[in-house]
């Protein structure tokens, strides 16, 4: 018969916030959260985490707090002898086990051997299609499908090929195993620093009121590492006077192709992952001064100052005015970008070329 995992949790040293008759509240042993969001139910025998869906039965809780095998925590139920379970790892705010960052050079070596091996889903394709963009520029952009929320598979064949997974978001080790952590399904949308993948997000097929976008990560998962905002940058000449901002490598992607289709020009376009990344934003600047761009031409949404489409955000306009200052601050000329319908630039582009299309 298994023990009570509430004692189990107090054997194995968790911390914990709250306790009564039904639950118990505790912090948790597998993202070292310090705010107490893991919950044991006593009646059911059972623990989970929403922050890191982390959860199970009392040998999960005793594998994936210590990282050992079942058989191990089989044996240490077995016998209820938990004062020689090895010493646990102390846990910081951030995960004490988490991987420093790769260099650039090797995330992108690792993400395009990655991207090689998964397919784009019809589903996925179709959504690419109806912004506007052609099967050669899908398949140029590398977009792929995700696959199951933790698999091992994909890592076993990157390892065999010699790629190198340490440092790398999105993967980490477990039981001295690599496995990836695909939390939710979507597909993957490279973002590219100096023609090189820096990082990948993920679009959520099924966001219900959660985040659309979500970064490709495994912070908090042993061995893991933690994703970093970083910029996208696409179509760039080799000597750009002029740039355009955008929000979201997705966006960007599509806006620079429709650019192409409808001018026949190149322009290059910059995306922030948020209209609030100042931080990333601000290295990126000092890396087009050095390519000798002298204007930057801003194009967020137009929630930011309201049109046919969308009504005016304070908070959009905010962050607005705040990268203003900093392109400003930098010295380059700033222009803002404005249409009367429409959200994004990608949707006023695709409706001009829509519109072209029918008139031909």
């Amino acid at each position: 018969m298994l023990p009570d995992i509430s004692l189990v949790a107090k054997k194995l040293n968790l911390v914990i916030k709250h306790e009564n008759e039904s639950e118990v509240i505790c912090n948790c042993p597998v993202c070292g959260e310090q705010k107490g969001h893991m919950c044991i139910d006593k009646q059911k025998n059972v623990w989970h985490c929403p922050r890191c869906d982390a959860g199970g039965g009392v040998y999960g809780l005793i594998e994936q707090t210590y990282n050992i095998s079942h058989a191990e925590a089989l044996q240490l139920v077995r016998h209820m002898n938990f004062e020689d379970l090895p010493k646990r790892i102390v846990h910081e705010k951030t995960s004490a086990a988490e991987c420093e960052l790769a260099p650039l050079k090797t995330r992108d070596q690792t993400y395009r051997a990655m991207l090689d091996l998964l397919y784009l889903k019809q589903c996925h394709r179709n959504d690419l299609k109806r912004r506007g963009l052609s099967e050669a520029a899908i398949k140029s952009l590398s977009f792929k499908s995700t696959m199951d929320k933790y698999n091992s598979e994909i890592p076993g064949m990157l390892i065999s090929s010699g790629n190198i997974l340490a440092g790398v978001p999105g993967f980490f080790k477990k039981y001295g195993k690599w496995r990836m952590y695909c939390p939710i399904s979507g597909y993957f949308i490279p973002y590219i620093e100096n023609g090189l993948i820096a990082g990948l997000q993920i679009r959520n097929d099924n966001p219900d009121g959660k985040r659309r976008y979500r970064w490709f990560t495994s912070a908090r998962f042993p061995f893991g590492t933690k994703m970093q905002n970083c910029i996208h940058e696409i179509s760039f000449p080799s000597c750009p006077d002029a740039v355009c901002l955008t929000e979201g490598a997705l966006k960007a992607d599509v806006a620079s192709y429709l650019h192409y289709k409808l001018t026949g020009k190149k322009l290059g376009f910059v995306a922030v992952p948020g209209v609030n990344s100042t931080k990333a934003f601000k290295t990126e600047l000092k890396r087009l001064k050095q390519l000798g761009v002298t204007e930057i031409i801003e194009a967020f949404d137009m929630d930011k100052a309201g049109n046919y489409s969308v009504p005016v955000k304070p908070e959009v306009e905010s962050a607005r005015q705040k990268i203003r200052n900093l392109i400003l601050a930098y010295g380059f000329e700033y222009q803002s970008a404005t249409w009367s319908a429409g959200k994004g630039i990608d949707d006023f582009l695709l409706e001009k070329m829509l519109k072209r299309r029918l008139a031909s």
